[in-house]
């Protein structure tokens, strides 16, 4: 949880500019529930209640974040680049797997002991 809004913290203190690369954005627009955390280092999974978190990307490149239902004052661009599989939120980039109903963000902990780890969302609209 500490990764998840260490992220949006630093989106709501920057703006950023998306790339001009591949915005094919189309699959990722929606909104997107939070429905685990995989730790690769052997953690407990984390598992998250229905509308606990959730994302939603907007078709002119906005995403938000919503804790418990509460949207968040905040927004900021963002870029998908569907040809190498990355969604770069401000100034992270997450490589991601991408369908219809599931996206799977792949990163790393800012902890002293970095560990990797994949979010996985289902969409909801």
């Amino acid at each position: 949880m500490k990764k998840l809004l260490f992220v949006f913290a630093a989106i709501a203190l920057f703006a950023s500019c998306s790339k001009d690369e591949d915005n094919n954005n189309g699959l990722l627009v929606g909104k997107w529930e939070q429905v685990k955390t995989v730790w690769h280092d052997g953690s407990p999974d984390d598992e998250y209640a229905p509308g606990e978190y959730v994302l939603e990307f907007t078709a002119d490149g906005r995403v938000y974040e919503y804790q418990f239902g509460e949207k968040s004052p905040y927004s900021t661009k963002y870029s998908y680049n569907s040809t190498t599989s990355e969604l770069t939120l401000m100034f992270v980039t997450f490589k991601v797997d991408l369908s219809a109903d599931e996206l799977i963000m792949h990163s790393q902990s800012i902890d002293v002991t970095p560990s990797l780890y994949d979010d996985y969302y289902k969409r909801i609209e």
